[in-house]
């Protein structure tokens, strides 16, 4: 399935989701991780995680597209795609060495932060298991499309973000980051 079709069906699984659940203004936590768990059930996991995060070929870059990541990610499977991300990483740094993070953040809010703090938590106890430690696999962290809060989702990250990758953080701000994007991609055509 290419990745148009893919986001597609993502988008017809969503469409039909919220005809059959009227789409809630207040308290949708609950309402987001169902929608999500119907996009995970419906679809197979692993290629929506492929597409998600994915080292761009012949390069030392790790892409993270959150506006797919959002559309499937709820409890249930937390502990699938923090172990596929791990296995990727380990496998990269196996073969090629540390790398460049780049996590496209666009629609990432204080509510989707609150929603995914089992997640990072996760993150950090599979990763301690499982001899991972992002602070020493990535060489830098590039943030796109940084949130409007910002400043107030800092706040609730630092506590959370190992200091040896505080310090490797670059955020993109959002008039750059569609072209930054897009060079990190077209420089494979050269």
């Amino acid at each position: 399935m290419d990745e148009n079709d893919l986001l597609s069906k993502v988008k017809s699984l969503q469409n039909e989701y919220y005809k059959e659940n009227q789409k809630k203004t207040f308290f949708k936590k609950a309402q987001k991780y169902d929608c999500a768990k119907t996009v995970s059930t419906n679809m197979d996991v692993i290629k929506l995680l492929e597409n998600t995060m994915y080292f761009i070929p012949n390069s030392k870059n790790l892409y993270f597209h959150y506006p797919l990541f959002k559309t499937f990610a709820y409890p249930e499977n937390f502990e699938t795609i923090v172990m596929y991300f791990i296995k990727i990483c380990k496998q990269f740094l196996n073969e090629q060495g540390t790398f460049d993070l780049h996590i496209n953040w666009i629609g990432y809010t204080i509510s989707a932060h609150q929603r995914y703090m089992p997640l990072y938590d996760l993150f950090i106890k599979l990763g301690r298991a499982n001899d991972f430690a992002l602070e020493y696999s990535i060489n830098n962290l590039y943030l796109y499309n940084p949130p409007n809060v910002l400043d107030q989702i800092e706040v609730l990250i630092r506590p959370i973000i190992a200091p040896g990758i505080q310090k490797k953080i670059k955020i993109i701000s959002k008039a750059d980051s569609p072209t930054v994007i897009a060079n990190l991609f077209n420089s494979l055509e050269k």
